[in-house]
This record gives structure tokens, C-alpha cells and sequence, in this order.
């Protein structure tokens, strides 16, 4: 009898394996994120330093990168950095 209902219950112990291991990649990705953002406002914080961009420029980007911090979104992640390097290099 039991090992009929292990045989039954096989596929869905594959299937919450696979979940899991979706959801632990998931997690890795959002903390790679958010280390990149807090380490992109920390380079900002030093352009800011040595007046490689404007008040306004670092303004703008701090708001950008903190509400992506307080709002925890992946994926508007790469667009803004790319905009950022752009207004950087423009600043210097």
C-alpha cells in the first residue's frame, strides 16, 4: 500500500523540488540586485564627492536607486543603470 501511494505521490515531490529550486535562484537574483544597487549609490555618493556629477544629476539617480531599494523591483534594475552611466559620463 505504501509503496503505491509513494509511487502516486513521486511526481509531486519533482515538482515542489523544482519549485524550491526556482524559488532559491530567485532569491539569489534579488540579492545580487539589491547589492548592486546599494553598490552603484555608494559610487554615486563618491562622484558626488569628487564633483563628477551635479547635484541635480545625483539627486535624480539617489531618488532613482532608493525607491528601487524600497520597492525591491529586479527588473527595472539594468534599464536605470544604463541611463545613469550615460549621465555620469555627461557630467565629467
Amino acid at each position: 500500500m505504501f509503496v503505491i501511494d509513494n509511487v502516486l505521490l513521486l511526481w509531486a515531490r519533482g515538482l515542489l523540488c523544482v519549485f524550491r529550486e526556482i524559488r532559491e535562484a530567485a532569491a539569489q537574483e534579488t540579492l545580487r540586485e539589491e547589492q548592486a544597487v546599494r553598490r552603484e549609490l555608494g559610487e554615486l555618493y563618491a562622484a558626488l564627492e569628487k564633483k563628477e556629477v551635479t547635484d541635480e544629476v545625483f539627486a535624480a539617480r539617489e531618488g532613482q536607486l532608493l525607491a528601487l531599494l524600497d520597492k525591491g523591483e529586479p527588473l527595472a534594475l539594468e534599464a536605470q543603470t544604463t541611463s545613469a552611466g550615460a549621465q555620469a559620463g555627461g557630467g565629467a
